[in-house]
């Protein structure tokens, strides 16, 4: 318990940055590096690479013997390692140059968002630096539930059933009111999976095994079960279903159910349906909109994670085929969460008399989208722009040469236009239905392209309804993570300035270890022309890795190349220990590159 206590005391546990999108949002509100001090723009997933670079090998050395392939794997991994160590400080002078530049814009826009709520921003500062010292302090990154969920809006309806029958208040029916509204909501919600199933079938040919008759026939007497309900408490449900004459071919996804809501006011009066029908369903209407949200929230990241590995990993027809079932299947669950939202969010309105009177907003097309999405249509938008503007141009100059405009077509693209949007005419050909409900689907379409350090939202992520208090906890939230990016970036500054001096000292570190060796060589014990040979071979080492020392300062310390320009060429120099500090004459360009690896091109300089 004591070890356990201490690294509880010392250790923060998280999720890499590439598995959190496929967690619970609550997880990655919690184990976030990005909210983890200390942990600049680290992503956690230097494991997964080598993984994925040894994945290549395991088919050809699984009919190995243990020791071959264990030799053959370590060869691997050690090949892997002196690549990295040669190329890491071309990484780190990339990765410091971009995380200037970064800090710079985040900086820019926290000042902006500083400005603009100075009164707040004081108590903001202290939540965050509250939670920071102790996490059982609330979580300024955390949205407060506004409300109960289903369940719990449920449950506190039947208890105040159950009060008043001990009261002595004589139910009209076995079935109470709350029972009788849920049991509406849940043959809604039944219909609306039947017609995603429908849907379904009539795009891929299938209904995934699923009998749509057996479902209807289910449908159908739930719904029969419902209309003898509704004789008892919303009367007026059933003159407007008589008044509708509905055909009895009509199938059971199709046919109205007519819940309180549905019912104009004026029916509803005179007993055409009973009193505190109309308040459960709006307390229950409320708990869908909160519930609806969160799940299409997450359906939003497991699409994105979908769509990342399809592109990636997905070859051939077998796994496309796979990869494309997942990614139907995922289209499918967002269309069935965004109606059920709307839905939602009609009925509050119905209830209320008008849009203004709801707190919830109403979910449209282009909100329905991951984090990033509002950058790739501004992308895309621009790229449009510009493509306008050269054919313009090309038809101008045409038109000055006498010569008739060429044909276009408004469906083609140009290379980069066709390689960024993939995905998204990937997505579209996913065509369930031709109307609006698989419209508002097919606009949650994007994969991420940057994480939440550089993420434009949409109002869904923010998960709050108009009120007053709403709004000012999503802003004490935007805040809190904008603070938390811009010190996470300049966290990444400061790692890396360390980082990359390290760099030099390590490699000149190496060069005084094969010094060492060179100078402990047992000359009469080996004899003389062993001695020369391990003494050549150590101070080739200790050569190299002043070379590497000498080319780290240079690159870390030239300023930033522009497009087009050429560094400067190292020249280092080159020396022999025998024993003594006998010093070779002459001098090798660092253009040239030996059996270890030792490059200076200008190809990686212009990198």
């Amino acid at each position: 318990m004591v070890r356990l206590s201490l690294a509880l005391a010392m250790v923060r546990f998280a999720i890499p940055k590439m598995h959190i999108k496929g967690h619970l949002v609550l997880c990655q509100i919690f184990f976030s590096l990005l909210l983890i001090l200390g942990s600049g723009m680290t992503d956690g997933e230097g494991i997964e690479r080598p993984w994925s670079m040894i994945g290549g090998l395991a088919a050809s050395t699984r009919v190995c013997g243990p020791g071959a392939r264990w030799d053959q794997l370590d060869d691997h991994w050690s090949f892997w390692n002196w690549m990295k160590t040669l190329g890491l400080v071309l990484l780190l002078r990339r990765r410091m140059d971009r995380a200037a530049e970064e800090c710079a814009k985040q900086e820019q826009d926290f000042e902006t968002l500083t400005l603009g709520h100075a009164d707040r921003v004081l108590v903001w500062k202290q939540q965050v630096e509250e939670f920071e010292a102790d996490n059982s302090m609330p979580n300024p990154y955390e949205a407060k539930s506004e409300g109960l969920s289903e369940n719990a809006v449920r449950k506190m309806f039947e208890e105040e059933e159950a009060e008043l029958e001990k009261a002595g208040a004589v139910p009209i029916h076995d079935v109470s009111p709350t029972e009788f509204i849920a049991a509406l909501l849940d043959a809604e919600a039944d219909q609306r999976r039947i017609r995603g199933l429908v849907d379904l079938k009539k795009t891929r040919g299938t209904s995934g095994g699923v009998s749509l008759r057996r479902q209807r026939r289910k449908l159908n007497r739930a719904i029969k079960r419902l209309r003898t309900l509704q004789l008892t408490y919303t009367p007026a449900a059933l003159r407007a279903l008589d008044a509708l004459k509905l055909s009895q071919e009509t199938l059971a996804e199709r046919v109205p159910l007519f819940l309180p809501s549905a019912i104009p006011r004026l029916d509803r009066g005179h007993g055409g349906c009973r009193e505190g029908l109309v308040e459960i369903e709006r307390a229950l209407r409320d708990a869908q909109c909160r519930s609806a949200l969160t799940s299409l929230q997450l359906q939003l990241h497991v699409k994105s994670r979908l769509l990342t590995y399809k592109r990636q990993h997905s070859r051939a027809q077998a796994m496309n085929t796979r990869s494309r079932t997942l990614v139907d299947q995922n289209e499918r669950k967002i269309l069935l969460h965004s109606e059920k939202y709307q839905n939602a969010w009609r009925a509050l309105v119905a209830i209320e008399g008008g849009e203004d009177k709801v707190s919830w907003r109403k979910l449209e097309k282009g909100d329905i989208r991951c984090m990033e999405d509002s950058q790739e249509v501004q992308r895309d938008v621009q790229r449009r722009e510009k493509a306008d503007r050269a054919q313009k141009a090309r038809d101008a100059e045409l038109q000055q040469a006498g010569l008739a405009k060429l044909p276009t077509s408004t469906s083609a693209m140009d290379d980069e236009e066709m390689e960024d949007n993939e995905d998204e005419h990937e997505v579209e050909s996913f065509s369930i239905d031709r109307s609006n409900r698989l419209d508002i689907a097919r606009e949650a379409n994007a994969v991420f392209k940057h994480g939440e350090s550089r993420r434009q939202v949409s109002w869904i992520w923010s998960n709050v309804s108009n009120t007053s208090e709403a709004v000012e906890e999503a802003l004490r939230i935007e805040w809190a993570k904008s603070y938390a990016r811009l010190r996470r970036w300049k966290e990444e500054v400061r790692i890396l300035g360390v980082e990359a001096s390290r760099i030099p000292l390590s490699f000149a570190a190496e060069e005084r270890v094969w010094l060492k060796r060179a100078f402990d060589v047992d000359v009469s014990g080996l004899g003389a022309e062993h001695a020369e040979g391990a003494i050549a071979y150590a101070a080739k080492h200790a050569d190299m890795y002043r070379n590497l020392a000498r080319r780290a300062e240079s690159t870390l310390t030239s300023p930033k190349l522009t497009r087009g320009q050429k560094g400067e060429r190292d020249v280092f120099q080159v020396y022999a220990v025998a024993g003594d500090e006998d010093l070779a004459d002459g001098l090798v360009d660092s253009d040239d590159e030996d059996e270890h690896g030792n490059a200076s091109d200008d190809e990686e300089e212009e990198e």
